[in-house]
């Protein structure tokens, strides 16, 4: 399905991402979002928690701050 409407910028250059949008994209508050220009285009997708480190999607905790797999913590700590 495609989606499209129009948005005007904000005085502080902000869009509102509609809500039909998000819920296609999946995306709920607190979540991050990848924008990328392509050919004249903004894509924008939901952004994938990794670790820092090695790029693992999966086994992520938070250490010191940041978002790490258990296998790089294991690194760091050992």
């Amino acid at each position: 399905m495609i989606y499209k409407s129009y948005k005007v910028l904000d005085i502080a250059g902000r869009l509102v991402i509609p809500k039909d949008f998000r819920r296609a994209l999946g995306l709920e508050i607190g979540d991050s979002v990848l924008l990328e220009i392509d050919d004249g285009k903004i894509i924008v997708t939901k952004a994938e928690q990794s670790c820092v480190f090695c790029g693992k999607t999966s086994g992520l905790k938070s250490y010191m701050g940041k978002t790490v797999c258990e296998d790089c913590i294991k690194k760091i700590s050992g």
